[in-house]
């Protein structure tokens, strides 16, 4: 990474003055993104200007008056874990100014809590998202350093993605998690020597990419699968011990797949477009509260959605299990959206991170990538959903970036099982 971000700037610098002006509104629109100021335009507000384009940002009743909500989750958790208090429990906040629960394995509490805990509350924020945005334009500029063709396709992917506003504005772990991914498997698919600590780190964030340790064995990753299953086992049973009455809330098969109930903004992966439809097909509208009935089939859709993809994924490792390619790779990485109910408008950068990954290993091309862009990357339908209150646009809402990920899930999958299996040799 460290020759792409040298030849990313060189490439930079010699731009020339036309290209230079047109990369101005990119790095503008990445500053509106900020999510400070708004408060100073309209009183009593809170957030960046762009925060009303998102449902993350924008909804009252969601996180609209509460910047850093989820940051804060991780940051109190920190404080409560120093402090010997319960890091699980939902009312006992030490330091933040509010925070939604602790869902992260114990083992996030050490190298990533903690650390985050250490300066006063906002200051810490405000840290954290000048972290992600230099962490947005790093990977901007890198991207430009090992694909420099494709400057205008990095200019829109990491400086014009609408979920960036979301992600700033509750302050979200996504990007980072993209991140690592992206950074971490590149070198893993390239074959090289370099380091799949990106992986590993991103393992223990969100757990779901240990699913793509039988990926990781075959590309001769031994190592860095045993320290991401050693430290999110070792480090659950040596919370279990330490701390017995400390524990996180076991995961229910109900807090995953999605049952009969009215859609609501803020998710809006594929499980959430099955229940949009159901729910408009039993002649409810989108936009008013009503009483869910007839709609006892959409748990066991998105059940057989869910295991629709995973058995997917399971063919597609078996047809590459000796060779895993990067489309491989992509359809385990995008399985989180498939395979779990809440999936926001924060969660689409990994998507982001994702359509990197697949244009750096030359997996799709930009015209492709361009499509998913306008499914997940360009602004919603939230705003327009919410002032206006037209149903269509309700509808637009909770299929435009499902649409996006199907897009990339059907591309894939033809990548793998429609072109020529790679031949292995000992």
């Amino acid at each position: 990474m460290t020759t792409a971000l040298r030849n990313g700037l060189v490439f930079l610098a010699g731009l020339d003055l036309r290209r230079r002006l047109l990369l101005v509104p990119f790095l503008m629109l990445l500053l509106l993104m900020q999510p400070f100021g708004r408060g100073r335009i309209f009183p009593g507000d809170s957030g960046g200007l762009l925060a009303p384009l998102t449902a993350d940002s924008g909804h009252p009743s969601l996180s609209r008056y509460s910047p850093g909500l989820d940051f804060y989750s991780i940051y109190d958790a920190g404080a409560r874990f120093v402090s010997g208090a319960n890091v699980y429990a939902p009312a006992q906040i030490q330091r933040a100014p509010y925070a939604t629960l602790f869902r992260y394995p114990p083992v996030t509490i050490l190298w990533l809590a903690v650390p985050l805990s250490l300066p006063p509350p906002k200051v810490a924020f405000i840290l954290w998202v000048g972290f992600l945005s230099s962490l947005l334009l790093v990977n901007f500029v890198a991207c430009v350093g090992v694909r420099p063709d494709l400057l205008w396709t990095w200019a829109f992917l990491w400086l014009a993605w609408a979920p960036t506003i979301g992600e700033l504005h509750m302050g979200q772990f996504s990007l980072l998690l993209g991140s690592l991914l992206l950074w971490g498997l590149l070198p893993v698919v390239g074959g090289g020597p370099g380091s799949a600590a990106g992986w590993v780190l991103a393992s223990l964030l969100k757990i779901y990419p240990i699913l793509m340790a039988p990926l990781m064995l075959a590309k001769g990753r031994q190592m860095a699968v045993f320290l991401a299953v050693g430290l999110l086992v070792g480090g659950a049973a040596a919370w279990k011990l330490a701390r017995p009455a400390d524990q996180a809330a076991p995961l229910a098969i109900d807090q995953v797949i999605r049952a009969g109930s009215q859609p609501y903004a803020g998710a809006q992966g594929p499980q959430e477009t099955v229940a949009a439809l159901a729910w408009l097909a039993s002649g409810n509208s989108l936009s008013k509260a009503a009483e869910p009935s007839g709609l006892g089939w959409v748990f066991p859709a998105c059940l057989a959605l869910a295991g629709g993809f995973v058995l997917l994924c399971a063919a597609a490792w078996w047809r590459e299990r000796l060779a895993p390619s990067p489309a491989l790779f992509g359809l385990f990485w995008v399985a989180w959206f498939f395979c779990f109910k809440d999936t926001w408008d924060h969660h689409y950068m990994i998507v982001q991170s994702l359509l990197a990954f697949l244009l750096l290993t030359g997996t799709i091309s930009w015209r492709a990538a361009a499509a998913v862009w306008l499914c997940c990357g360009a602004p919603s339908a939230w705003l327009l959903w919410y002032r206006l209150d037209w149903e269509p646009l309700g509808l637009i809402y909770f299929t435009q970036r499902s649409a996006g990920v199907v897009l990339l899930a059907v591309l894939l999958t033809g990548r793998i099982f429609c072109s020529a299996k790679v031949p292995v040799h000992s």
